[in-house]
């Protein structure tokens, strides 16, 4: 199912030719994710009492989509990350908001630390849009596969390639 997914996702005319039931995919997709999204919304029912629209106001949507951006869109780990990064950065600025001269007391008229974490957010899109494709996910995945290929085996040699590799040995 994974890998139909996955081809549905790169290509639905590709996917259709080799075999794959498109609709049936993406109607499987859909399925998923409405599950999904109602044991979420279940769960925040419960964890706070009650279900207004002023609990999903524009800024909580542009914040899930920094926190998937930000980590990376094709990694449960990355986004992780992307929600830790955003959730943390503004109790973090809050925290040392008091050493930090250029914030001002929520309220004061000046920058407070939700409207500069905001700016923050805005500046790493921008860096991780550029530099890292992937965001952190793919940043970390890129890394680790130039460390496999810096001359240590990805993994170990199996007994066959040792015998051949002694052979081969000057």
């Amino acid at each position: 199912a994974g890998r139909a997914m996955a081809g549905v996702r790169d290509g639905e005319t590709a996917a259709a030719s080799v075999g794959i039931r498109v609709a049936r995919v993406k109607a499987t997709a859909f399925t998923v994710s409405s599950v999904y999204a109602g044991v979420a919304g279940a769960l925040t029912a419960l964890a706070f009492g009650r279900i207004a629209p002023d609990s999903f106001a524009l800024t909580v949507s542009i914040d899930y989509l920094v926190m998937i951006v930000l980590g990376g869109a094709g990694s449960i780990a990355g986004a992780s990350a992307g929600a830790v990064f955003v959730s943390v950065l503004p109790l973090l600025l809050v925290q040392y908001s008091a050493h930090l001269p250029f914030l001002s007391a929520p309220g004061s008229g000046g920058v407070d630390a939700a409207t500069l974490s905001r700016f923050v957010y805005g500046v790493a899109i921008i860096a991780v849009l550029i530099f890292l494709r992937g965001g952190l996910a793919g940043a970390l995945r890129h890394v680790g596969s130039r460390t496999e290929r810096d001359g240590r085996p990805s993994r170990p040699a199996r007994p066959a390639e040792r015998s051949s590799l002694k052979e081969t040995a000057p």
